[in-house]
């Protein structure tokens, strides 16, 4: 099999004799479902370096299709590096330690890079490396094929495919030109339920009004809850609701 999944699971179960229970094998084959078109989850490599550990094989795999890989205790659980639907937890004055943040705002690109540069090999052509280049298309706001002045070069390893090799320039090149604000917090046990790759909310307390309370009684689409919620007009306020099991629902126009 060429899908990474597959490469994935005989590496963790068939080489190291990791049981299956270990490895979150449905969220696994759930997200190679999910990759279109199934080539841009593909991984054509081979490791010739028997120090290469086993930890490091599995990154390596799925490095080629934006898979990250994370460890749950002992189980191996896995996502991909794509835009989510929905955050899975909202971080605001219920969630947060002390208020005690940092937030960062970058005003240029990340270490002036303008381009990106993947590096793949070309089973098919000439049979050797080959590159794709993209740069940013300010007119139309979308990334291109191009040079830059200032190129982030990639090595994409187990790559055959040229869909596969533009798909990650193009990832890489939204993330120079939007990936400019950061936070730095510290949250409750919340914190526990995200992994590298989610999508979560923060709020900045310090910059907007929150009112965040125990529901204490729903009648049809009235809810009561424990803290006073202010309503004042024209604001449109929006509401959330934690799940008992820790994750956030999709926003709500609420209404006093």
């Amino acid at each position: 099999s060429r899908r990474i999944v597959d490469s994935v699971a005989h590496h963790l179960i068939i080489d190291a004799g990791v049981s299956a229970s270990k490895i979150d094998l449905a969220g696994l084959y759930a997200i190679q479902q999910s990759i279109s078109p199934s080539e841009l989850g593909y991984f054509d490599g081979s490791f010739d370096d028997a120090d290469i550990s086993l930890g490091d094989r599995i990154k390596a795999m799925c490095n080629a299709g934006r898979m990250i890989v994370n460890r749950e205790g002992t189980k191996w659980v896995f996502s991909r590096d794509e835009a989510k639907p929905y955050p899975v937890v909202t971080f605001d004055c219920r969630t947060l330690a002390d208020g005690d943040y940092t937030l960062s705002i970058s005003p240029s690109q990340n270490d002036g890079y303008d381009s990106v540069e993947v590096e793949w090999y070309d089973m098919d052509g000439e049979n050797s490396k080959s590159y794709v280049r993209v740069r940013w298309n300010q007119s139309t706001d979308q990334p291109e094929i191009g040079y830059g002045a200032n190129t982030m070069k990639i090595q994409l390893t187990g790559c055959t495919s040229y869909a596969q090799a533009l798909d990650r320039a193009e990832l890489e090149m939204r993330k120079i030109v939007y990936l400019r604000n950061k936070v730095s917090d510290t949250a409750l046990n919340d914190a526990d339920l995200v992994w590298r790759g989610d999508r979560v909310r923060w709020v900045d307390v310090a910059d907007v009004t929150v009112a965040s309370g125990e529901i204490l009684a729903v009648n049809g689409s009235t809810w009561t809850t424990s803290e006073e919620c202010d309503f004042s007009e024209p604001t449109t306020y929006k509401v959330c609701i934690t799940d008992e099991d820790g994750y956030a629902s999709a926003w709500v126009t609420a209404t006093a």
